[in-house]
């Protein structure tokens, strides 16, 4: 990813060790790797505006965003809104009806 950009902007990607402060980044990818520190890791950007974005069964309902899944061989996504709102984002209905499912609708 060093040195492209998505509309004009720069995209760095960082790794984050123990305790190191993640909430100041804006998409934040949390690995299977991470599974036992989920709640953790969640709690530490809970509602700040960071897109948790991760690939662990149960993500979404422990406060993440979006969650990749694999179906039918294929990957999916699914997305908690109630998430996204306390972390201050909005989806676009576009992103939405791609989504394999979509929890937490007001």
């Amino acid at each position: 990813m060093k040195g492209k950009n998505i509309s004009g902007r720069g995209i760095d990607v960082v790794r984050f060790s123990d305790g190191e402060d993640c909430s100041k980044c804006q998409v934040l990818f949390v690995g299977a790797s991470e599974k036992k520190r989920l709640a953790e890791i969640l709690d530490l950007v809970k509602a700040k505006p960071v897109l948790t974005v991760g690939e662990t069964e149960g993500f979404t309902e422990q406060g993440g965003v979006i969650n990749f899944v694999k179906k039918d061989g294929k990957v999916r996504f699914e997305i908690d809104l109630a998430a996204a709102r306390m972390a201050q984002l909005s989806i676009s209905s576009r992103v939405l009806s791609l989504a394999d499912k979509v929890t937490g609708k007001p």
